[in-house]
């Protein structure tokens, strides 16, 4: 099917225009505003915006809609912005709204957290705790402030976590039995911050398993040297003579190894507290 001939218009000598300032939303000046792109739709028209924001397009007369731009930043369409031959429309006037104000995207928090050797485990892996605060927020307080954002990692350790406006954070990483880190970021404009991987530290242990474990058929005396391991983890105790044994472990449910211990002759009770 053959198509209808077009008729291209020069443009001609441009004698309207559309003024005005448009900024990106900026938690603290100064801002560099400049490199907003400022278009009329439907036509090859574009400005940019100086350092201050301020712009001047030169349109065609007639109604247009006009597009904000800049990379990271949300678009904004002003419609029916009309302008007469020779004219200079201030868009103030035509919004009654000083600035127009570009909105930025949101961005993320990205990266990967390990526990050290003999505790990393997938299961202890997911149950650690990712949160993002604002800076000096009171982690300790009697009622603990909401994070902003918060996860788990997945079963290799790996996370994201947002979307978050643009600001200064602190990441906040914490598992039952590892000292605590925390982490602070200034996440830019639509940007992903990566943290890298992190490795926890075991907090200072001063919760134990204690318990007997005596050998059957031995006489009293003689029940030392019994290796008493906590399952998932690199921490043991060796029984003393008369069977008893004390092996540091981390808050929660524990597993001793070798399992007759703990299924049939200890006496295993958790003491201490954090």
């Amino acid at each position: 099917m053959p198509l209808e001939p077009v008729t291209l218009r020069r443009l001609g000598n441009i004698t309207s225009a559309v003024v005005g300032i448009a900024h990106i939303e900026c938690p603290a000046e100064p801002c560099d505003h400049s490199e907003i792109r400022v278009e009329a739709l439907l036509s090859p028209l574009v400005a940019h915006t100086g350092s201050d924001g301020r712009f001047r397009l030169e349109v065609t007369p007639g109604v247009h809609t006009l597009r904000f731009g800049r990379d990271r930043y949300r678009s904004r369409d002003v419609a029916d912005v009309a302008v007469g031959e020779g004219e200079l429309v201030r868009l103030e006037d035509v919004l009654e709204e000083e600035v127009i104000v570009l909105e930025g995207r949101p961005g993320r928090v990205a990266g990967s957290v390990a526990l050290p050797p003999g505790f990393d485990t997938a299961e202890r892996r997911r149950t650690i705790d990712l949160a993002v605060h604002a800076p000096g927020a009171e982690l300790d307080a009697e009622e603990p402030p909401v994070p902003l954002a918060a996860g788990r990692p997945d079963d290799r350790g790996g996370f994201t976590l947002g979307p978050l406006p643009a600001a200064r954070y602190e990441v906040v990483i914490s598992a039952l039995g590892f000292a605590r880190v925390v982490i602070p970021i200034e996440l830019p404009v639509g940007e992903v911050v990566q943290l890298g991987r992190v490795l926890m530290a075991p907090d200072a242990l001063n919760t134990f398993v204690e318990g007997e474990a005596r050998l059957e058929g031995v006489a009293d005396g003689g029940h030392g040297g019994t290796r008493v391991e906590v399952g998932g983890s690199p921490l043991f105790a060796i029984t003393v003579s008369d069977g008893s044994f004390r092996v540091p472990a981390l808050p929660g449910a524990v597993d001793l190894l070798p399992p007759w211990i703990r299924d049939l002759h200890a006496a295993a009770r958790l003491v201490g507290e954090r």
